[in-house]
């Protein structure tokens, strides 16, 4: 019931808000999220004295490209290994937790190098169609 109470509060709160403070508001929140953005995007090189050891963070808001995939079979099961520009790999079970697992740019990736390796020749299994046809739409 409180809570009730405190959220009612918020929403009179909100809406007699005039347009100057809604502006404001979102200015200020505006601010707020370049400067997280500029945050994850520094490089920070930390310096341990006790052993002269210096220790590069990567930036969060920074990913390793997406350059090759290949369907391997294990037990069997079509696994999707997915090859990134440093050289690791991960494999993925389904394409569902692939899918779950990209974002937006790992996926435009994919669908360049599924795209330039179809364009002259045509899937050979039914995983490499479902991925070209999956990806197309």
């Amino acid at each position: 019931k409180r809570r009730d109470g405190e959220e009612e509060e918020e929403i009179i709160k909100s809406i007699n808000e005039t347009p100057a403070q809604k502006a404001e508001k979102r200015r200020r929140l505006h601010e707020q999220a370049k400067e997280d953005e500029n945050l994850k995007k520094q490089l920070e090189v930390v310096v341990d004295e006790d052993d002269d050891v210096f220790i590069e963070a990567t930036p969060i808001g920074r990913k390793v490209p997406v350059v090759n995939y290949e369907i391997v079979m294990i037990n069997n099961k079509p696994r999707y290994k997915i090859v990134r520009a440093d050289d690791t790999h991960q494999l993925y079970t389904s394409f569902i937790s692939l899918l779950k697992n990209f974002n937006r740019e790992d996926l435009e990736d994919l669908w360049k190098i599924v795209k330039a390796r179809f364009s002259t020749s045509k899937p050979t299994n039914f995983s490499n169609d479902y991925l070209l046809v999956t990806l197309k739409t």
